[in-house]
């Protein structure tokens, strides 16, 4: 049974957690709890342990002009990230900004491999923009999953 949703504002602001909460009564409800909204059109989305803590995270990025114009943020620049999962007394998301510019986004898909084969995983942006791999350097460097590297393949 699904407690829990993640879900990105396709055309409009907000990337969100929904808490299924059950009343003293038996009744079951949901509770949207507000994840990020200082960024539109999330679209494609991936739950990974990126930072190999054992809790899994989130990863989302917006679709650069999923309607055009007509939605809110068409034209801000694109951004992709993570959301750092920390459970304690209460659940917070951290965001992590993997890269934020005019020049990328994400599609219908957002693959997260380990293309390197060095026990982390990575990121394949596939939009609008182009094609774009993000090496995570968790294993290769010291410094946390934060320190993701783009390059642009076209």
């Amino acid at each position: 049974m699904v407690k829990e949703l993640l879900t990105g504002a396709g055309h409009d602001y907000g990337v969100y957690w929904w808490e299924q909460v059950t009343e003293n009564a038996g009744h079951k409800h949901w509770q949207s709890h507000i994840i990020d909204e200082s960024w539109s059109q999330s679209h494609s989305a991936a739950l990974i342990d990126m930072d190999a803590d054992g809790d899994l995270d989130l990863i989302t990025g917006k679709r650069f002009w999923g309607h055009g114009v007509s939605d809110p943020g068409s034209l801000d620049p694109g951004i992709i990230a993570w959301y750092e999962l920390q459970r304690g007394s209460n659940v917070a998301w951290i965001k992590r900004v993997i890269d934020y510019n005019v020049d990328i986004g994400v599609g219908m898909q957002l693959p997260v491999v380990d293309v390197d084969k060095d026990g982390d995983f990575d990121l394949i942006a596939v939009g609008k923009k182009g094609l774009f791999l993000y090496e995570n350097l968790l294993r290769t460097q010291a410094g946390t999953a934060s320190s993701l590297e783009g390059s642009q393949q076209r």
